[in-house]
């Protein structure tokens, strides 16, 4: 999915704004999350130089935190913030709505669930930290540039 990278509408950050810098706005629009996670892999391949798997991981558990907004809870506007620290990237999604995540036991699964149990999964540490007004879903993952790259 890395190569995504190369598909990232050439006005989107300019649109959206780039979600290392400032946490970007999107409406709550089932096209979002393809906007989100262009944003995300472009950030990652193009300017943090991860690597491919690390940038398929990170792009599968953005769209799927951002599908659970989209999903559960009505709002109008999220938002996306990623960060960097030494080794490590953070993910936030931001929402109005104070309505938490659950993560449903494996065997309650069916086709639909899987959301929040391949982030607990792939995240070295994720959470929910509610805020006076709604919440933030968050993941962390251990990154490391690509061969050859700052």
């Amino acid at each position: 999915m890395a190569w995504m990278a190369a598909e990232v509408e050439p006005d989107a950050m300019d649109l959206f704004g780039n979600p290392a810098r400032q946490e970007v706005p999107l409406p709550a629009r089932r096209e979002s999350a393809r906007t989100a996670r262009q944003l995300t892999c472009r950030v990652l391949m193009q300017q943090w130089y991860a690597g491919d798997h690390v940038t398929d991981d990170v792009v599968l558990l953005v769209s799927e935190l951002v599908t659970n907004v989209l999903q559960h809870t009505g709002v109008r506007v999220f938002g996306l913030r990623l960060r960097r620290h030494n080794e490590f990237l953070g993910v936030e999604v931001r929402d109005p709505s104070r309505g938490l995540p659950c993560l449903m036991p494996l065997a309650e699964l069916a086709d639909e669930g899987w959301g929040l149990y391949m982030v607990d999964r792939l995240a070295d540490r994720w959470g929910v930290d509610l805020l006076p007004r709604g919440k933030t879903v968050w993941f962390e993952m251990r990154i490391r540039p690509a061969p050859g790259q700052p």
